[in-house]
């Protein structure tokens, strides 16, 4: 009991972490994380001692989205990389815990809050990569005067064929999300985790352009044929309109 108030305790510092940028990072943000942090590695390491699987793997999940957020969060970009490089390192971390402890239903939650996060991961970097390039392109548009619109087009369009040819993080991310759907499958009956995990995911892909939405389109059908692949191609169909590719 003890050690799952402390897990609660460590969820409350990370609640408090989400939305430091607005109140100050350095006045807040910077406390809730360190807190975060101190707490959650001492509830996995005392559930390890005491082989409670269920409440370490659930610290380790909750650590590497306290890092995650500090990396949203934090403003200064040498604190956010290095926020992401602890994530990233924190993920891992977790997935090979998964693997070494004994099977349970509560892998299936960790494993799909990980999957999330990895595709939350990879889905953020590739939609930076997305501004950063059109930045890019709209500096060195020849007609500076032109049409803001066909100007846009244009960009949309080059950007739209790279993305066809290097992935940028999103084939990173839709296997993510189909291990995600995969071990929401394996809950059976089980619906909340399902939609939750997919309602995050629209917020993402709802802001796609539609060489964009080709661009995943492209990816996601490079993957081996599965029951959730299929489940993800017909949730973008019926959420945000992605087309299937139909063969001449």
């Amino acid at each position: 009991r003890r050690l799952e108030a402390e897990l609660e305790r460590g969820r409350l510092f990370l609640a408090e972490l989400i939305g430091a940028q607005h109140r100050g990072w350095a006045r807040e943000g910077e406390r809730w994380y360190s807190a975060a942090l101190g707490t959650l590695e001492a509830v996995a390491r005392q559930a390890r001692e005491s082989a409670w699987h269920r409440l370490e793997l659930e610290a380790l999940t909750e650590l590497a989205w306290a890092h995650y957020w500090a990396y949203r969060e934090a403003k200064r970009q040498e604190e956010r990389e290095k926020a992401l490089q602890e994530a990233r390192k924190a993920i891992e971390r977790a997935r090979s815990r998964l693997i070494e402890v004994p099977h349970g239903p509560y892998i299936h939650y960790s494993t799909i809050s990980i999957a999330l996060l990895r595709a939350r991961i990879a889905l953020d970097l590739f939609r930076q990569w997305v501004e950063d390039r059109a930045h890019q392109e709209r500096q060195h548009e020849e007609r500076p005067l032109g049409d803001p619109k066909a100007i846009r087009r244009r960009i949309r369009e080059r950007i739209g064929e790279e993305i066809r040819q290097d992935p940028h993080g999103l084939k990173e991310a839709i296997e993510a999300i189909l291990e995600g759907l995969r071990e929401a499958r394996e809950l059976g009956a089980c619906i909340p985790p399902r939609v939750a995990f997919l309602d995050v995911l629209y917020e993402y892909f709802k802001r796609f352009n539609q060489h964009e939405l080709e661009g995943l389109r492209h990816w996601l059908e490079q993957q081996p044929d599965s029951d959730e692949k299929e489940e993800l191609l017909r949730f973008l169909e019926e959420s945000i309109g992605l087309q299937r590719h139909v063969s001449p």
